[in-house]
C-alpha cells in the first residue's frame, strides 16, 4: 500500500537546506583542518612522521589504506571524516585539492544556491507547492496501479504523455 506523503511546507525545505548547509560547513571545517596539519608536509612520505605531524593538529588522525589509496580518518565535532591524501605513498598538496571537490569546489557554490534560496521565501513556497503537488500525484499513480492490478514499466516515458 502506498504511504501517503506528508505536506512539504516552506519550513520543511528551509530544514532541509539548513540541514545540507551544515553538513558543507562541516565539510569546509574538516578539509581545512586537514589542509592546515599538513601545510608543511608537501612531498614527504606517508609514514609515521607525518601522521604525528598531522595529529598535532587533530589529535584522532588516523590512516586508512584502501584499493593502494591512503586517506587520513579522524573525528571533529562528533563526526567521522575520511579525506583522500595520495595514491603513492607520498604526500602531495595539490592532490588534496584535487581529490577532494566537495570541499575545495563544491561547498561555495552550493551555499550561494542555497542562501538564494532561504532569503526569498516566495522560491520556497513554490517549490514547497510544487514538490506536494508531484509528491500527490505520484501517491495517486501508485494507488491507481495498486487498485486496478496495472503497473506501469520502469521504463515508461511519462514525459511523453504530455507531449
Amino acid at each position: 500500500m502506498p504511504i501517503k506523503p506528508e505536506l512539504v511546507t516552506p519550513d520543511t525545505l528551509r530544514n532541509i537546506l539548513q540541514k545540507g548547509q551544515d553538513n558543507d560547513d562541516a565539510i569546509v571545517r574538516a578539509y581545512e583542518a586537514v589542509k592546515e596539519a599538513t601545510k608543511d608536509q608537501d612531498g614527504k612520505p606517508l609514514g609515521k612522521r607525518f601522521l604525528t605531524a598531522v595529529q598535532m593538529t587533530i589529535p584522532s588522525a588516523r590512516y586508512r589504506h584502501a584499493a593502494s589509496m591512503t586517506y587520513l580518518e579522524f573525528t571533529m565535532d562528533g563526526q567521522d571524516w575520511s579525506i583522500f591524501l595520495s595514491y603513492t605513498g607520498e604526500f602531495r598538496t595539490a592532490k588534496l585539492e584535487e581529490h577532494n571537490t566537495p570541499a575545495t569546489i563544491g561547498a561555495p557554490e552550493r551555499t550561494a544556491k542555497r542562501q538564494k534560496w532561504l532569503t526569498d521565501p516566495d522560491l520556497l513556497e513554490r517549490l514547497a507547492v510544487t514538490i506536494t503537488a508531484y509528491n500527490d500525484a505520484r501517491y495517486a499513480l501508485q494507488t491507481w496501479e495498486r487498485e486496478s492490478g496495472f503497473s506501469f514499466p520502469d521504463s515508461l516515458n511519462l514525459k511523453g504523455l504530455r507531449d
